[in-house]
């Protein structure tokens, strides 16, 4: 009786091709997979895993003991399935990114009328002012958004910080095979 041997190439080029074929895609289906080897439910929890390790890389670089992030207007999306896995959007509101200017010292409005749109990407950049500004910065906190704390000076220099890139890099690292896209802001 003659034997027949199997390389490891040799098996993973049979299972490559079963899932590639409508039986084993229809196969995986049934079982509530795809080829990223997640359920519909484990990309979901994966995508909360994202988002709260992009909001503590974020309470990681701030300089201020009370640390405030509006969580729970964070939205995750439905998962699609693809053909090849799974998509999930996690959706930060311009609102929960965006940041009042500093208040004038003298109490006539803001210094910067538009403030800062997406403070992610502000971070992640970086920037360089020309001189510094004094003034009052609003507590992102209070509900009706009008509590100030004390006088400060606003930074000249904020060097370029990869903390969501990093962040995102050790979820992928703890999750092979898992793409996350980012905001070209994020990214350096």
């Amino acid at each position: 009786m003659g034997a027949v041997y199997l390389s490891d190439s040799d098996i993973n080029s049979i299972i490559k091709n079963y899932v590639n074929s409508l039986d084993g895609q229809s196969s995986l289906e049934k079982n509530g997979l795809t080829l990223s080897g997640y359920s519909e439910l484990e990309m979901t929890a994966l995508a909360e895993e994202l988002l709260n390790d992009i909001i503590n890389a974020y309470f990681g670089i701030l300089k201020e003991t009370k640390k405030y992030f509006n969580v729970d207007a964070v939205k995750i999306g439905n998962a699609r399935k693809l053909k090849n896995g799974w998509k999930l959007i996690i959706s930060f509101p311009d609102k929960i990114l965006s940041r009042k200017s500093l208040n004038r010292v003298d109490g006539k409005g803001f210094i910067n009328e538009a403030g800062v749109y997406d403070i992610f990407g502000l971070f992640t950049q970086g920037y360089t002012a020309r001189k510094p500004v004094y003034g009052y910065w609003w507590d992102n906190e209070a509900n009706d958004g009008e509590r100030e704390t004390g006088l400060v000076k606003s930074l000249t220099h904020r060097a370029a910080n990869p903390f969501i890139i990093n962040a995102v890099n050790e979820f992928r690292n703890r999750h092979p095979g898992i793409e996350v896209t980012l905001p070209s802001g994020w990214v350096l």
